[in-house]
């Protein structure tokens, strides 16, 4: 006989409902069991429990789960990831109403029915109830359904494209932008790379949009349904055509340091001098293994771990909040991460692996290592860097699993820190007057953590494995521009690097003095410094420090976020206000659009050589 399982929000309605069922079957019926509300008697489902129950019942032909709502049905699949494999294969979930669904399951699993025969019996319990009121004169007309009647079309879907143009395309805060912008829409959203064939994936999973590995120019899919959908694909149009709320000109602006407090000595700490993430430092190593210790940490049942993680994920969610108010305007990259963080994909691979029998910690390890290392796979050199994110928010759960302080003050003397990785929430909290600067073992120089200490000023010589061997409190000197490192630097080494700063940091400030002075060659020949252009935008900031004119319009660019091809009188209009932004001449750039620069608007194959296309 066939064991059932009655899944639901409520204890209460979970044991009237079962206690309904053995009135009508008595003691001959099958084994019911209920996983149903949470341990501190609050609403919810528990995937824990609802795989314990499963587990228990042991019925070698098969358990039926019955549900409620909502979450019961994310809860049960998950449940059933994680249970045996040859248990697993003898699980339902059947879609059956609760109540009357339990009815007839119990009814017909008495009489020895198969699993399969047992699940037709629930799926079709309200059929004499559709029937009788179908045919009631008096009836609420509304909700029957005529026999014979066509069966009414589902809303149709709503497929919409856009060609990316955010420099490192969707990587983790535009993705976190979408997130965000679509979660409390009821619509469908299936995501998908139309250039390279990735997808789908659900637009409220940032791991999932991000594994799209949607590059700049390459375009996004997006299918709606649901009674949002309208509204949904119109929410992400706008993103789309903000950049994802990212910023494409901060590159540009970030080339031409602002003016800045006069230099000081390499080997002193920084009062933040102009280009100062660009100076040579030197100083005494301190070494930071940032790794938490694991030492004393007991395991428990599967639900105290359980609750353990839950509790983790919101202590390091309110440690981001706040860092989120303090973060030197970088705080997109900390909101980004508290999304990482909400994650369906990360909280359900936890729970998981805790449902399986691992603790908190050991769940956090694996599963957290495992997302890492699938970013680390990715070909685009940016997103690749996204790992670290992930490696971030592991070491934090971490820290709140075990109990340890997730700030590192580093030490109260002005040191070199040498780290394996620099993380965003490390770097904001790095101390100017005791931290000279930051040599990491591993990563690039894009990674969220270097990004946010050069726009504080500090120096990042990102991805010396040599430096591994280097000791504590070695002397030690780096240059970021020319990413060298010294071990012992002598006198006369260390009076070059200080001579380096100074030139660094006149040129800095003199060329935002100067950007707006006609730039002449010391042969008193005269040249056009122009800007290449993909928006108003970009135009607006260049002439803001001191171009001329455009090196070329991009064509392709300034309208890749069309979803039909711009009039001509559009495209005369844009280039207008381009001309008058920046006030010169400018070279527009014929359409060029190709595989690699594909057009939402303009049918598109692939080409194995789209530059020679």
């Amino acid at each position: 006989m066939i064991g059932i399982v009655v899944v639901s929000h409520s204890r209460a309605l979970a044991d009237a409902a079962v206690g309904l069922a053995h009135q009508v079957v008595g003691d001959g019926g099958p084994v019911v069991a209920v996983a149903a509300g949470l341990e501190d008697g609050s609403f919810g489902t528990d995937a824990a429990a609802i795989a314990l129950a499963i587990a228990n019942l042991d019925a070698p032909d098969g358990v039926l789960l019955l549900i409620d709502l909502g979450s019961a049905l994310l809860s049960s699949e998950l449940a059933v990831e994680f249970l045996d494999e040859d248990l697993a294969r003898r699980v339902r979930i059947s879609p059956a109403p609760l109540v009357e669904g339990l009815m007839a399951a119990v009814v017909s699993a008495a009489t020895g029915a198969s699993l399969p025969e047992v699940d037709r019996e629930a799926r079709g319990a309200l059929s004499a109830k559709t029937d009788h009121l179908a045919g009631a004169a008096d009836g609420p007309a509304l909700l029957a359904v005529p026999r014979g009647a066509q069966p009414q079309p589902q809303a149709r879907r709503i497929i919409w494209r856009t060609t990316v143009r955010n420099l490192h395309g969707l990587h983790v805060r535009p993705a976190a932008a979408i997130v965000t912008g679509l979660r409390d829409l009821n619509a469908e959203v299936l995501l998908s790379n139309a250039t390279t064939g990735r997808g789908p994936a659900p637009a409220d999973s940032l791991t999932r949009i991000t594994a799209l590995e949607v590059g700049a120019g390459q375009v996004l899919e997006a299918r709606f349904s649901g009674p949002d959908a309208e509204h949904a694909r119109d929410v992400l149009a706008d993103l789309a055509a903000d950049n994802f709320g990212e910023d494409t000109t901060a590159r540009s602006i970030r080339s031409v340091p602002a003016p800045r407090p006069r230099t000081v000595p390499v080997a002193q700490p920084s009062d933040t001098p102009a280009a100062a993430e660009h100076r040579a430092v030197v100083g005494m190593v301190s070494r930071a293994d940032r790794r938490p210790s694991l030492a004393g940490y007991h395991p428990l049942v599967p639900k105290a771990e359980l609750a353990r993680f839950t509790a983790a994920a919101a202590m390091v969610d309110d440690f981001l909040a706040d860092l989120a108010q303090t973060s030197h305007g970088v705080p997109g990259i900390i909101e980004a991460q508290r999304l990482l963080l909400a994650d369906r994909e990360l909280h359900h691979g936890v729970v998981g692996l805790i449902t399986a029998g691992f603790s908190a910690v050991d769940a956090v390890e694996q599963h957290l290592t495992g997302m890492a290392r699938s970013f680390d796979q990715f070909a685009d050199a940016y997103l690749r860097e996204r790992g670290q994110d992930v490696r971030s928010i592991r070491r934090l759960l971490l820290l709140a699993l075990t109990g340890q302080p997730m700030i590192d003050h580093g030490p109260h003397e002005p040191r070199i820190w040498v780290l394996d990785e620099l993380d965003a929430a490390t770097a904001i909290r790095l101390d100017p007057r005791t931290c000279l600067g930051v040599i990491t073992l591993s990563g690039g120089s894009s990674g969220h953590g270097v990004l946010t200490a050069q726009a504080r000023g500090i120096p990042v010589l990102a991805g010396r494995r040599d430096a591994e061997k280097i000791p504590d409190g070695r002397m030690v000197a780096f240059d970021p521009i020319a990413r060298k490192l010294w071990i012992d630097p002598d006198v006369g080494l260390v009076a070059e690097l200080d001579r380096r700063n100074r030139l660094r940091a006149v040129a800095a400030e003199q060329a935002q003095v100067l950007a707006h002075e006609p730039a002449l060659t010391s042969g008193g020949r005269r040249i056009v410094v122009g800007a290449n252009v993909g928006s108003l935008d970009d135009a607006l900031a260049a002439a803001q420090h001191g171009a001329e004119g455009s090196g070329v319009v991009r064509t392709e660019v300034l309208f890749a976020a069309a979803t039909t091809a711009p009039t001509a009188q559009e495209q005369a209009d844009l280039f207008i206000r381009i001309g008058q932004a920046m006030g010169g001449p400018i070279a527009i750039r014929t359409w060029d659009p190709a595989s690699d620069k594909p057009l939402a608007f303009i049918p598109h194959t692939h080409e194995d050589n789209p530059a020679l296309g």
